[in-house]
């Protein structure tokens, strides 16, 4: 179970560095509508792996540590993103171009957290 929390912090902790790199880069290319999207991104990955976080000292020396991890990082997995669909939604209503781009952001960086979650959760823990 260690190697899978290790691999899954590592995941999100490069995920954030990438996306640093890569708003530095846009940045200097005076990219700044696209290093926003991206610091948008980054901050999606950084508030999963504060959640992580919080999961694994939570689930910490208790009974069941692993279940109890997976219980409470996926319960966030699935109820933080259920604001940025409602905003998605009332984005679009109000053809508000930028609000929607920057909602499918952020759904679209917790799809992938959760694929990779998923791929590395399911190895044995």
């Amino acid at each position: 179970m260690k190697e899978n929390i290790l691999k899954f912090r590592t995941y999100l902790q490069d995920a954030m560095t990438r996306c640093g790199q890569q708003i530095e880069a846009l940045n200097n290319d005076f990219k700044k509508d696209e290093a926003d999207m991206v610091k948008i991104r980054k901050n999606v990955y950084d508030i999963f792996l504060k959640v992580f976080n919080v999961a694994v000292k939570t689930a910490e020396n208790k009974e069941n540590e692993s279940a109890k991890i997976k219980m409470f990082f996926e319960e966030k997995l699935h109820t933080i993103p259920e604001n940025w669909r409602h905003s998605l939604e009332m984005a679009k209503a109000h053809e508000d171009a930028r609000k929607v781009l920057e909602e499918e952001v952020k759904l679209k960086a917790v799809a992938e957290i959760e694929k990779i979650y998923d791929e590395i959760w399911k190895q044995r823990l």
